[in-house]
């Protein structure tokens, strides 16, 4: 049976991104997770770019997953602010 990885809390959506650095796998819940929301987000700035937008925050946030940083922020923060350069970019 696979993880439900929706009703996650914070730590385990951490450990996730964390993981991905050596399992790529592990990044998959967080696009399944966080897409929705990171949509949404575009949308709302900028409606006529928002798919483009977001396939372009999830291509930058699996390049930069080295980066990610629990003890300054949660991986849902740290997403969103890829999403914010993005979209400033």
């Amino acid at each position: 049976m696979e993880p439900d990885h929706k009703h996650q809390g914070s730590d385990d959506r951490d450990a996730l991104l964390k993981c991905a650095v050596d399992d790529p796998a592990a990044f998959t819940p967080l696009v399944e997770e966080f897409s929705p929301a990171l949509h949404g987000y575009f949308a709302r700035r900028a409606p006529g770019a928002a798919d483009d937008l977001l396939a372009e925050a999830w291509l930058q946030a699996f390049a930069a997953r080295h980066t990610f940083d629990a003890a300054r922020g949660s991986a849902r923060g740290w997403l969103f602010g890829v999403a914010r350069n993005v979209l400033a970019g």
